[in-house]
């Protein structure tokens, strides 16, 4: 992967941050200067157009979920897909590759900042993977019940016109705080080594933020009301704000070792429990062997264009081509998978 430009030095980068983040006290302002802060975190990644972005690269320009064949009968039935919370996933950091590498740093280890970070859950973030790989060993292993299972491939113009995720960084960002928020976008692996380039980025955009917002305050208070707003209401509002940008960029990073996954996520970044009276998603819960785990359902209609039959899956083509035909599927392409697997 590309690996992030380094920050040379801020003010090469930024420009003067009494100007770039003043402290607001009108909650519009300060959704702004939120804004203002993410889009320039994400210039320095190099990652303007992310949002945007659409796969080129995926196997019959289809986005693949691999998955077991009870869930792949009730995708195909009911023509939906479950957006499941990250920390319930097979990498222990899930959506906290970043702020794992975050709360290492100096900044939060002796500062007030610390308990902010370190204390944060990624319960509020959901999201459905696919894979620009259509038969991928690794996959059939992970989610697939061994290679029992199916990879199912969805046009993505279709899933995005469904999901109707923010294209840019400025319309995620400027969404109000309780409101939910999607993306649809590519996942970008880093190796450990590697994370201290991006962690860099964030350090020093922080700081200015942090110096800033506690310059502009000390401009207009009395001397006996600073030292209790440097340890408390300040890093509470910026920490807050922080984390909402961490929110956002999280769940886009993680670990090299899953590189060859491919990885694409629709993310709907749960705002309050108000997102259940949106017509468009249903909270649920599914059960597994020893959990359960809560989920929202997402209506997809007709973006499932595609099967492919796992290596060890019972199913062949005729079969699989009358199933989809039953449940009004049947322009679905059928492929076979081509992984040589032995059944242990």
């Amino acid at each position: 992967m590309d690996r992030p430009a380094r920050v040379k030095s801020p003010s090469s980068c930024l420009t003067c941050p009494a100007q770039l983040f003043t402290l607001c006290q009108i909650k519009g302002a300060a959704v702004q200067q939120e804004s203002d802060w993410l889009t320039k975190l994400v210039e320095q990644l190099g990652w303007q157009d992310r949002l945007s972005k659409m796969p080129n690269e995926a196997d019959e320009g289809l986005l693949w979920h691999y998955t077991t064949i009870p869930v792949f009968r009730e995708i195909a039935k009911h023509k939906v897909i479950h957006l499941n919370p990250l920390d319930r996933m097979n990498d222990s950091r899930e959506g906290k590759w970043l702020s794992s590498y975050l709360a290492q740093n100096t900044l939060w280890q002796n500062g007030p900042l610390a308990n902010t970070i370190l204390g944060y859950q990624r319960t509020d973030t959901f999201a459905f993977s696919l894979s620009e790989a259509n038969d991928l060993l690794s996959q059939w292993r992970a989610y697939a019940n061994g290679g029992r299972g199916v990879a199912i491939g969805f046009e993505p113009t279709l899933l995005r016109n469904v999901f109707q995720p923010k294209e840019t960084w400025d319309s995620l960002a400027s969404e109000p705080e309780l409101t939910p928020h999607t993306s649809f976008v590519k996942v970008e692996y880093v190796r450990a080594r590697d994370m201290s380039d991006v962690v860099d980025i964030f350090v020093k955009l922080i700081t200015q933020i942090a110096e800033a917002t506690k310059s502009d305050w000390d401009k207009t208070h009395m001397p006996e009301d600073r030292n209790y707003y440097r340890i408390g209401h300040h890093y509470h509002s910026v920490g807050r704000r922080v984390l909402r940008m961490i929110q956002h960029l999280d769940p886009l990073f993680k670990n090299a070792a899953f590189r060859e996954e491919r990885e694409w996520r629709m993310i709907l970044y749960q705002g309050v429990p108000a997102i259940q009276h949106l017509h468009a998603y249903t909270s649920g819960y599914r059960c597994t062997e020893n959990d359960i785990v809560r989920h929202y359902i997402m209506d997809v209609g007709d973006a499932m264009r595609a099967v492919t039959i796992g290596p060890l899956c019972r199913l062949n083509c005729i079969e699989m081509k009358n199933f989809l035909t039953s449940v009004d599927l049947q322009h679905c392409g059928v492929f076979s998978s081509e992984a040589t697997l032995i059944a242990r």
